[in-house]
């Protein structure tokens, strides 16, 4: 895409002029920005929960988890249009089920739920709310495939919110209000029955 609207950068000011071409570089520059994929440095962590999306934490609480319907903590990410837009796999698991919806619902309440599981058994939702103005969310992950930990899995076009699921005994980490960085940044740690987690986090 940007290789084409550089194309037509050239073809803008030999036909058109100045002007008509610099709208066009800026056109080239906010694309860029919008598709930026800085690396991210995945923590050593296998069983820590990492941020799936780049923004700002605005809310963690228990809830109930209507898809797995057991008690959960969540965590709801707000991804604004000045932020990184990658998704990346909180876990390292298998994808179990997804649930697309959206038909006879207002575009402002599309949404995509993921349900992943740990080879440990843990169980994680991830759920993405698209914002109006999305057109869709590109996945690239679908029910049946495995995921690593801090593996990139779509992106989340213009803006939206990204909720998490933990298990409701997680050992919380990241806290509301916190901006925090897809792939690298911790929500939580998954805890066995013994309360302590398999990584042995202190």
């Amino acid at each position: 895409m940007l290789a084409l609207l550089a194309l037509l950068a050239v073809f803008a000011k030999a036909w058109l002029g100045v002007l008509p071409m610099l709208i066009v570089i800026l056109l080239i520059v906010a694309c860029a920005w919008l598709v930026r994929n800085p690396l991210r440095r995945i923590p050593a962590s296998p069983l820590g929960v990492v941020s799936p999306a780049c923004g700002t934490l605005v809310s963690v609480e228990n809830c109930q988890d209507r898809w797995l319907n057991r008690p959960a903590v969540r965590f709801v990410i707000d991804v604004t249009l000045l932020d990184v837009h990658t998704l990346y796999s909180p876990i390292e698991g298998k994808v179990m089920k997804e649930w697309p919806e959206g038909s006879g619902e207002t575009l402002s309440r599309r949404r995509h739920s993921y349900w992943l599981r740990t080879d440990e058994g843990d169980d994680i939702t991830l759920s993405l709310v698209l914002d109006r103005r999305a057109p869709y969310v590109g996945m690239t992950i679908h029910a049946g495939e495995r995921v690593g930990q801090g593996q990139q899995c779509g992106f989340l076009y213009f803006a939206g919110k990204v909720e998490v699921y933990l298990p409701e005994n997680s050992r919380l980490h990241a806290k509301a209000g916190a901006r925090i960085d897809a792939g690298s940044d911790i929500l939580g740690h998954l805890l066995h029955a013994n309360g302590v987690s398999v990584l042995g986090d202190k």
